[in-house]
């Protein structure tokens, strides 16, 4: 298994290629397989992940047999691809890799192509009645945007990605809204003016049905649960955040154009069944601490605001980014949020070192931090200040910290 998750990391070298040519030679090799199954296909800036994963449960709950493809994944591989909740196993990664290396080689496809191949192949294999596909980055050139799914979803759109999907609003929307296709059944969540205008435009263009939700009434957080009431409907699920009962809609929705008999207690057994770590988890009962993989503004701000919602009170935080992030909006996002901010740094993946984030910090004129670049270091600091301080901690910034995180708090053992 190692040799060949080795075969496919070092993949990764060839970076990341926008179109589907590479994708198409792959899949027309494979047979095609993801002609065999129906699909719903999520693009998005936030709550891509979480959406997709109630989707899923909802209908799982329906006695589907249903695949998953989310990306990235926090700890194993494995987790990104699974047929009702249960992740690939090594076996078939080593078969797919096995058969098809040579073709891989010849065709220079990258690791999310390749993955993304692995996914769809699986999934015919499987023989599943439906996939839940998230697209990996943009949406108009991502290797996902072969399907021609039965509903198309699009999560909150915000800026993110910029050196990629373009540095305005309204060029990042255009990309995600790349995965519409004609006639197929649009469902968005409630966007900003301009990003709503886009759509609508796009969905009249190619006479795809369009629903955007309601606003969810009534939420209530708790450190355990978000609870709302959606179209006069009571609803709850684990996933906790504000977020998350807009998230939860759009998978409502989704599930209702996808399958006509759905009952409202099959809904709500989805959602609460939905599991999805990283996301707003506590990771700590005494004191509470949570860890969120919230790496851009709207996604940080939701995190803190249903921290606080929750707790009344700023909480000590511990924050790393990756180098390719909006560094001077995320800086003016977490000003004065926190009783204390942490800055550390993990040199690899792309995440920043402690003392180059510092600095960035300090050209933007935010003092008020504390710097310790070693990270297990941080994170014990965020802990015994958390206990001391009877505040609320929160670590966030990158999916690429979560096995040290975890590790750190007996999550794996």
């Amino acid at each position: 298994m190692h040799s060949k998750l080795q075969f496919l990391y070092s993949l990764r070298r060839l970076g990341i290629k926008t179109g589907l040519k590479h994708t198409h030679y792959l899949l027309n090799h494979l047979g095609n397989p993801h002609n065999n199954f129906p699909s719903i296909h999520v693009a998005g800036t936030n709550g891509k992940g979480s959406t997709c994963l109630m989707i899923s449960s909802i209908l799982k709950e329906m006695n589907l047999k249903v695949g998953t493809y989310t990306s990235p994944h926090l700890i194993k591989f494995n987790e990104r691809i699974r047929v009702n909740n249960t992740e690939i196993s090594d076996e078939y990664i080593c078969s797919f890799i096995e058969k098809n290396e040579e073709k891989i080689k010849h065709i220079k496809s990258t690791f999310f192509e390749t993955t993304t191949a692995m996914a769809f192949s699986y999934f015919k294999d499987q023989e599943v009645d439906v996939a839940v596909i998230e697209t990996g980055l943009g949406g108009r050139l991502d290797s996902t945007n072969v399907l021609y799914p039965k509903v198309t979803v699009l999560t909150s759109i915000s800026i993110d990605h910029t050196r990629i999907l373009g540095r305005s609003l309204e060029q990042i929307a255009i990309e995600k809204c790349g995965i519409i296709k004609k006639n197929i059944p649009v469902v968005s969540a409630i966007q900003k003016n301009k990003v709503k205008l886009l759509i609508k435009n796009k969905t009249n263009e190619l006479e795809a049905p369009y629903l955007e939700i309601e606003e969810p009434k009534k939420i209530t957080l708790t450190s355990k649960r978000t609870k709302f009431i959606y179209k006069n409907n009571y609803y709850e699920t684990p996933l906790v955040g504000f977020h998350q009962a807009f998230n939860a809609a759009l998978a409502i929705e989704a599930c209702n154009i996808f399958l006509d008999n759905l009952s409202i207690k099959q809904v709500n057994r989805g959602l609460k069944n939905t599991v999805w770590r990283g996301r707003f988890q506590k990771i700590c009962n005494d004191p509470s601490i949570y860890y969120d993989v919230a790496h851009n503004v709207d996604g940080i701000l939701s995190t803190i605001n249903s921290l606080k919602s929750i707790y009344k009170k700023k909480p000590i935080g511990l924050f790393v980014m990756k180098n390719d992030k909006e560094a001077n909006l995320i800086i003016k996002a977490v000003n004065e949020r926190f009783d204390i901010l942490l800055l550390s740094g993990y040199e690899k993946n792309g995440l920043m070192a402690g003392s180059e984030l510092a600095k960035l910090f300090e050209n933007h004129g935010f003092a008020n931090f504390l710097l310790i670049n070693d990270l297990e270091r941080a994170i014990d600091h965020t802990r015994k200040t958390s206990k001391e301080k009877k505040l609320p901690g929160l670590i966030f910034g990158s999916h690429y910290i979560s096995e040290t995180v975890f590790n750190k708090f007996g999550i794996l053992s």
